[in-house]
């Protein structure tokens, strides 16, 4: 059985560490990510 790896946006996993190296936890980044989605929604 072979199982595959999705390949990873990069762009994605630099912001995701620098949001990290800033002290934010992953809740932090969902809910920042989730506002803008809500405010991009709005406009």
């Amino acid at each position: 059985m072979l199982i595959t790896v999705p390949e990873l946006d990069q762009e994605w996993v630099e912001l995701l560490l620098q949001a990290k190296k800033m002290g934010m936890n992953l809740e932090d980044i969902r809910e920042f990510l989730q506002s803008a989605q809500e405010q991009k929604e709005v406009v």
